[in-house]
């Protein structure tokens, strides 16, 4: 337990790098923008209800591959450094060293989440002069945080899998892409129609993004999508934790390199 608490300890304080910092901020400014160009502020007031675009516009754009590329060295850039081979030698399997830098995932995607989220708070109740429209922000920390957290811990898979820091930023920047509301709705427009899918399928196939799955978290969604939502959620975290885990345990750590 000691050794644990030790490593993740660790693998929190890489995580609070300057890299975070921008990539907050950057997302912050851009949201800010929207805001500003849309006159959401006024839209909140008037309807009484906090919306996906209002909080979370930036993500949609840019959310996937911030978020992947967050961890995408979380243990190639060690393996690279010779660093992992101390940590294996000091009697720590691979099982923990992978488990706390999944619980570090969890941990930096919701500090990110909570910061961008209040930040935007402070911003609504600047621009409206209302409490209750800047708290409207807080129910988006914990569909951000399982946003996050799926694409946080797929970028530390593909930093296991390609053993390559430079392979998985690349392939976090092409699925980042892809799974792009806007551009996957098309993909999956464009798939539904040549097979005849119905409106409801094509809706919860839009799901597969993590960022819809998101939309339907935000608490004003009808409860089979929330549902739905939940159940692609746990689905998608399963897949990647297990998948980064037994590729990491059976992986030679003696032959690797960028």
């Amino acid at each position: 337990m000691r050794n644990f608490i030790t490593l993740f300890k660790r693998d929190i304080k890489n995580c609070l790098n300057k890299r975070l910092v921008i990539m907050l901020a950057a997302m912050i400014l851009f949201q800010f923008w929207f805001i500003l160009g849309s006159d959401s502020a006024e839209q909140v007031k008037a309807t009484g209800m906090m919306h996906y675009m209002a909080v979370v516009f930036s993500f949609n754009f840019f959310g996937s591959i911030v978020a992947l590329t967050l961890n995408h060295d979380g243990l190639s850039r060690e393996r690279k450094s010779k660093f992992l081979d101390l940590i294996l030698t000091s009697n720590i399997d691979k099982k923990m060293v992978y488990s706390s830098k999944i619980l570090a995932s969890f941990v930096i995607s919701f500090i990110f989440a909570a910061v961008y989220v209040l930040v935007l708070a402070l911003i609504y109740i600047t621009m409206s002069g209302s409490f209750n429209i800047g708290f409207m922000t807080f129910r988006y920390v914990l569909p951000l945080t399982a946003f996050l957290s799926i694409f946080s811990l797929m970028g530390l898979m593909f930093s296991v899998v390609f053993r390559s820091s430079n392979t998985s930023l690349i392939t976090s920047i092409i699925i980042g892409g892809i799974v792009m509301p806007r551009l996957f709705i098309m993909i999956v427009d464009s798939i539904g129609n040549m097979l005849g899918m119905n409106a409801k399928a094509t809706e919860i196939l839009y799901m597969l993004s993590p960022a819809i799955i998101m939309n339907y978290l935000n608490g004003y969604s009808e409860i089979t999508y929330v549902c739905w939502a939940l159940l692609l959620l746990i689905i998608y975290l399963t897949i990647v934790i297990i998948t980064g885990m037994r590729a990491f345990i059976i992986q030679d750590e003696l032959n690797y390199g960028e």
